[in-house]
């Protein structure tokens, strides 16, 4: 659904594999309703990535029991138009602690967002990396270095209208306090700025 409106979208929706980056399933979702039904086998690493037109992609890791060969796993998702403010968040894109690299499985929704953003040329964003509290003390630069290592990526893929900056651990998502928040403080988010 369109998450100002509540309006049902028709919306692409992939089962990625993160081991492998490869689709396992694709389906679209109904015009009237919004809904939308797929399977696959349980027991590996996967993404669910829902994309339309003039929206951003929403992805999100689908944690499912390995165990069960059957299961049902519902997912209500709103899209944001892509406007100017409108904020992405690479939900697979978390940095190991004091590290730039940008980690392996986070690279097919990382592509599936150059992808989209190539189809709207005239849209320039700003990437904005933040760090965990504690980083921030040991290296202050580090927030910086990961907005820049996106962009880079980014350019050398063929998208450039690009902004970045780094703002430490001045925004963060959770509070500091767990190993779990601060993987989710390690990360990057990208605004667009202009349409």
């Amino acid at each position: 659904r369109d998450a100002s409106t509540l309006q049902p979208l028709r919306a692409q929706i992939e089962i990625v594999d993160n081991s492998t980056g490869n689709t396992v399933s694709q389906v679209f979702t109904d015009r009237a309703s919004g809904r939308y039904s797929t399977s696959f086998a349980t027991g590996e690493d996967y993404m669910i990535v829902v994309s339309a037109n003039g929206y951003w992609m929403h992805s999100e890791r689908l944690i499912l029991d390995p165990f069960l060969t059957i299961q049902d796993a519902e997912r209500d998702i709103l899209l944001e138009n892509v406007t100017i403010g409108a904020r992405f968040q690479l939900n697979n894109l978390r940095f190991a602690p004091g590290s730039s690299e940008i980690p392996t499985e986070a690279l097919p929704e990382l592509d599936r967002l150059i992808k989209q953003l190539k189809l709207n040329p005239n849209v320039r964003i700003r990437i904005e990396g933040h760090s965990d509290a504690m980083e921030t003390l040991d290296n202050p630069g580090i927030s910086m270095q990961r907005a820049e290592a996106i962009m880079r990526y980014m350019t050398q893929k063929g998208f450039s209208n690009i902004d970045f900056t780094g703002l430490k651990d001045s925004r963060p998502l959770v509070p500091s306090d767990t190993e779990d928040n601060k993987r989710r403080n390690r990360r990057v988010e990208i605004i667009v700025i202009e349409r």
